[in-house]
């Protein structure tokens, strides 16, 4: 027999199914087409298998008519209702793929849309100052932290906006910014001299959590045995 608490359970997933089917088809912006894909399902694509020639490729060819919709999807903040909701909502029922995401709304995507950068790369420099605007807006974190990680897959021309956020001592995610020079190094060769410089200068930042970041992003790039990082800011 099914315990009520079961049927509850149950039934909320069929009305949250629903809930979300319908948000889905009134509130979906998926692109431009590509070889029978809209940008959206490339973007997911290439998120999960960042090594893939194909939607790599979808997303280069898509190109610059992609752009405005890679930058509204990265500027996604979730609301308060659904951080609310995904705090009430039990587990068995969020991972019904509808309800989540009816929970976690375009978080996803956003994700997707920042790592499409990626594949992008210098081609995508006329985006930089929508992306350092972004970047900037301490009223917008979550969308602010993907702006940053965006900039970091782009390579160098992105790395003037990522070394003049990393000199405000204003910026909240300067923590941060050693971790998309690393996302930068890794992914363009030519900037990994530049980009190690600018993290050595930042070795000995007053700020633990920057020298920190700093000390472990440099150690991912160079293989150095790095120990500059305060002992206070050090995981124990």
């Amino acid at each position: 027999m099914i315990s009520k608490r079961r049927k509850w359970v149950l039934a909320l997933a069929g009305v949250l199914s629903i809930a979300a089917g319908i948000a889905l088809l009134l509130n979906r912006e998926e692109g431009p087409f590509y070889q029978g894909k809209r940008l959206s399902e490339w973007v997911s694509i290439y998120r999960l298998e960042p090594d893939d020639d194909v939607s790599r490729q979808a997303i280069r060819s898509i190109g610059a008519e992609g752009y405005p919709y890679l930058i509204k999807w990265i500027d996604y903040e979730r609301p308060a209702w659904r951080i609310k909701l995904s705090q009430l909502i039990p587990y068995q029922i969020v991972v019904n793929r509808a309800v989540a995401r009816l929970v976690y709304g375009d978080d996803s995507r956003a994700t997707a849309a920042a790592s499409a950068f990626r594949a992008l790369g210098t081609n995508a420099a006329p985006t930089i100052p929508a992306l350092e605007a972004m970047m900037n807006n301490s009223k917008r974190p979550s969308a602010a932290r993907l702006a940053l990680f965006a900039l970091g897959y782009m390579g160098e021309p992105a790395l003037p906006a990522l070394t003049n956020a990393f000199a405000n001592p204003h910026q909240n995610l300067r923590y941060m910014i050693p971790v998309a020079l690393d996302l930068m190094a890794a992914n363009a060769s030519n900037c990994m001299s530049r980009c190690t410089s600018v993290l050595r200068e930042h070795l000995n930042d007053p700020d633990p959590m920057v020298s920190l970041y700093t000390t472990m992003c440099l150690r991912d790039i160079t293989h150095e045995p790095l120990t500059n990082a305060p002992t206070s800011a050090l995981p124990r």
